[in-house]
């Protein structure tokens, strides 16, 4: 009985707010909505999202929050400006992120923003590698030998 007890104590304490947890909350909201202009391969903004030191670091703008203050942080105030040129994601990116998805970005603020001390960047994905490869008519190889040279690339 003080099993059952115990663990409906605990998830009524976790769905009344007990916080949003960066592994399981902020981190995949990052990477599903930010990382594609705020990640390794792309930085607007000088801003990278894909870890949370890069948060913290900020961008050209200088810091987006300011842990244990949500509303004072930029990142709050993007995710929920009225002005859709100002808003984040802007409007060809995706829709605007729901109420949910900004009280866990202040949620997680607000409690000081705890970041793991290690956590692995984004890696630069090996179809960018295909950049590099300088492919023209002169090398005398048709378009079937240039696709299988492009594809080694990306195994």
């Amino acid at each position: 009985m003080w099993r059952l007890l115990l663990t409906l104590h605990l998830l009524l304490a976790r769905s009344q707010g007990a916080g949003a947890d960066y592994f399981r909350d902020i981190q995949p909201l990052l990477r599903s909505r930010c990382v594609s202009c705020h990640g390794a391969l792309k930085q607007k903004g000088e801003l990278r999202l894909d870890t949370a030191a890069f948060v913290l670091k900020g961008g050209k703008s200088g810091a987006v929050i300011q842990p244990g203050n949500a509303a004072g942080s930029l990142l709050i105030a993007r995710v929920t400006a009225a002005d859709a040129g100002e808003r984040m994601p802007p409007e060809h990116e995706g829709e605007p992120l729901s109420t949910a998805q900004v009280d866990l970005f202040r949620a997680w603020i607000q409690a000081g923003a705890p970041a793991p001390a290690v956590e692995e960047a984004e890696a630069r994905r090996k179809e960018f590698r295909l950049r590099n490869l300088q492919i023209t008519a002169a090398d005398g190889k048709d378009s079937a030998a240039r696709l299988a040279e492009a594809s080694n690339l990306l195994e």
